[in-house]
Protein backbone atom coordinates (compact mmCIF):
# COMPACT_ATOMS: atom_id res chain seq x y z
CA UNK A 1 0.00 0.00 0.00
CA UNK A 2 1.28 3.43 -0.87
CA UNK A 3 -0.08 6.82 0.18
CA UNK A 4 0.67 9.99 -1.80
CA UNK A 5 -0.54 13.52 -1.57
CA UNK A 6 -1.45 14.98 -5.00
CA UNK A 7 -2.39 18.44 -6.15
CA UNK A 8 -4.92 18.57 -8.98
CA UNK A 9 -6.20 21.96 -10.15
CA UNK A 10 -5.06 23.51 -6.89
CA UNK A 11 -6.95 21.00 -4.77
CA UNK A 12 -5.15 18.58 -2.48
CA UNK A 13 -6.00 14.91 -2.79
CA UNK A 14 -4.78 11.91 -0.92
CA UNK A 15 -4.00 9.02 -3.27
CA UNK A 16 -4.09 5.61 -1.61
CA UNK A 17 -2.93 2.72 -3.76
CA UNK A 18 -3.79 -0.73 -2.51
CA UNK A 19 -2.31 -3.90 -3.98
CA UNK A 20 -3.92 -7.30 -3.94
CA UNK A 21 -1.14 -9.63 -2.84
CA UNK A 22 -3.32 -12.68 -2.32
CA UNK A 23 -2.20 -14.34 -5.58
CA UNK A 24 1.46 -13.60 -4.89
CA UNK A 25 1.02 -14.95 -1.35
CA UNK A 26 -0.65 -18.12 -2.68
CA UNK A 27 2.15 -18.66 -5.23
CA UNK A 28 4.81 -18.07 -2.60
CA UNK A 29 3.10 -20.49 -0.23
CA UNK A 30 2.79 -23.14 -2.98
CA UNK A 31 6.48 -22.73 -3.80
CA UNK A 32 7.43 -23.17 -0.13
CA UNK A 33 5.18 -26.22 0.17
CA UNK A 34 6.76 -27.77 -2.93
CA UNK A 35 10.29 -27.11 -1.62
CA UNK A 36 9.33 -28.65 1.74
CA UNK A 37 7.87 -31.72 0.01
CA UNK A 38 11.06 -32.15 -2.03
CA UNK A 39 13.23 -31.87 1.07
CA UNK A 40 11.02 -34.30 2.96
CA UNK A 41 10.98 -36.78 0.08
CA UNK A 42 14.76 -36.60 -0.23
CA UNK A 43 15.21 -37.10 3.50
CA UNK A 44 12.83 -40.06 3.56
CA UNK A 45 14.45 -41.58 0.49
CA UNK A 46 17.84 -41.25 2.16
CA UNK A 47 16.52 -42.87 5.35
CA UNK A 48 15.04 -45.73 3.34
CA UNK A 49 18.20 -46.22 1.32
CA UNK A 50 20.62 -46.04 4.25
CA UNK A 51 19.66 -49.44 5.71
CA UNK A 52 19.56 -50.90 2.22
CA UNK A 53 23.02 -49.48 1.47
CA UNK A 54 24.30 -50.97 4.73
CA UNK A 55 22.98 -54.40 3.76
CA UNK A 56 24.45 -54.11 0.26
CA UNK A 57 27.83 -52.98 1.60
CA UNK A 58 27.87 -55.73 4.23
CA UNK A 59 27.08 -58.27 1.51
CA UNK A 60 29.91 -56.94 -0.67
CA UNK A 61 32.36 -57.09 2.25
CA UNK A 62 31.25 -60.64 3.04
CA UNK A 63 31.70 -61.69 -0.59
CA UNK A 64 35.15 -60.09 -0.67
CA UNK A 65 36.20 -61.88 2.53
CA UNK A 66 34.80 -65.16 1.23
CA UNK A 67 36.72 -64.74 -2.04
CA UNK A 68 39.91 -63.95 -0.11
CA UNK A 69 39.40 -67.04 2.08
CA UNK A 70 38.81 -69.25 -0.98
CA UNK A 71 41.92 -67.82 -2.66
CA UNK A 72 43.95 -68.35 0.50
CA UNK A 73 42.78 -71.96 0.80
CA UNK A 74 43.65 -72.64 -2.85
CA UNK A 75 47.10 -71.13 -2.39
CA UNK A 76 47.64 -73.11 0.82
CA UNK A 77 46.66 -76.30 -0.98
CA UNK A 78 49.34 -75.48 -3.57
CA UNK A 79 51.87 -75.05 -0.76
CA UNK A 80 51.97 -71.24 -0.82
CA UNK A 81 51.44 -69.65 2.58
CA UNK A 82 49.51 -66.38 2.16
CA UNK A 83 47.50 -65.83 5.31
CA UNK A 84 48.18 -67.10 8.80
Amino acid sequence: MTIEQKNVNGKKFLLIEVFDLSEAYKMSRKKLQKEFQCLLTNALSHERLTPLNSIINLNEISEFKLNMLEYSLKEQSKGNKLLD
